[in-house]
């Protein structure tokens, strides 16, 4: 070694401290005071779970049309976008506890499915994977399984889209990802402003400018299918920490309309995009949880315009 330490000395050492302290470790990890604070803490993350579960069912219902001050809202949804972030890390998730890592893996699928199910009866609905999802990693990343919604597959209005996703809408093009390209540009530049980066891919004609340097991509060595040949109308990231929008016009006077879509189990926040006009506006759900009383649903923040709309919404 460098400084003349041995290895198996120092292994010796930390095996001895180790043996020496371990009564004594473990007698304060298993004081009452410390089961306590387990115990908080446990409670914490259930009510967590408790509002963001509560979020879910809100956005639901106003898409399904379930919530009559909102059915002329849900009456002009179009179509809804998923833009990752469904599931999540399955390997996290398992690693809550390995006596049960099995039923916990498949359980936010369940749910995942369950949710899919329902709107995809309502309205035509597109879900995208995202960077923790139970599909490929490097981008382009190919639809979630079909095997993994076993009962929402059977919809005919669902689509298993990609990521990147590009479709058309009453003549509208949009095109998004669900934010990798640009939280990778945020995180290896000065430019703290997510609207700015997208804007810079727009204006460099490619979603991924990062890749394969520090984004991962498949190798592709005939085409670069990041590679923008045509102007969208839309161009979205989703998982963003905030919303924002603003308007980007080139130099042909082309218009395109940026937007980051934020992620809703941080936010409870929905994207509408006014598919005649292209302005858009966040729709927030909310509810107060008090300590020992019951959810109590908050409607939503921002109401629509009279026009058809889709919904983008990041997981």
């Amino acid at each position: 070694m460098g400084m003349g330490l041995d290895p198996g000395a120092i292994q010796a050492r930390h095996v001895a401290v180790t043996l020496a302290t371990w009564d004594a470790v473990w007698g304060e990890y298993l004081h009452p005071k410390w089961a306590e604070q387990r115990m908080r803490l446990h409670g914490a993350q259930e009510k967590v779970l408790e509002r963001y579960f509560m979020k879910i069912h809100l956005a639901v219902d106003m898409l399904t049309g379930m919530l009559e001050e909102e059915v002329g809202l849900a009456a002009q949804v179009v179509r809804l976008v998923v833009a990752g972030g469904s599931v999540g890390s399955l390997d996290t998730i398992a690693q809550a506890n390995q006596y049960s890592k099995h039923q916990l893996a498949l359980q936010p699928i369940k749910e995942l499915d369950a949710y899919c199910a329902e709107l995809g009866c309502a309205l035509p609905l597109d879900i995208m994977p995202g960077a923790e999802d139970p599909t490929n990693v490097a981008l382009p990343q190919q639809p979630l399984h079909r095997c993994l919604l076993p009962g929402s597959s059977r919809c005919p209005e669902l689509v298993r889209a990609t990521n990147p996703h590009a479709f058309q809408l009453d003549g509208v093009r949009l095109l998004g990802t669900s934010g990798q390209p640009v939280d990778d540009m945020v995180k290896y530049s000065q430019q703290p402003d997510r609207l700015a980066v997208l804007e810079w891919s727009l204006r460099w004609r490619h979603l991924a400018p990062t890749a394969p340097d520090t984004l991962t991509t498949y190798p592709f060595h005939d085409r670069d299918p990041f590679i923008l040949d045509a102007t969208p109308h839309v161009l979205f990231a989703g998982n963003q920490p905030e919303f924002a929008t603003r308007m980007a016009t080139g130099a042909g006077g082309q218009a395109v309309r940026l937007i980051a879509v934020p992620s809703f189990h941080r936010t409870g926040c929905l994207v509408l995009l006014n598919l005649r006009s292209l302005e858009c506006r966040p729709v927030c759900f909310g509810c107060s949880l008090g300590d020992g009383q019951p959810a109590t649903p908050t409607p939503p923040a921002v109401a629509a315009s009279g026009q058809d709309a889709a919904a983008v919404m990041a997981q």
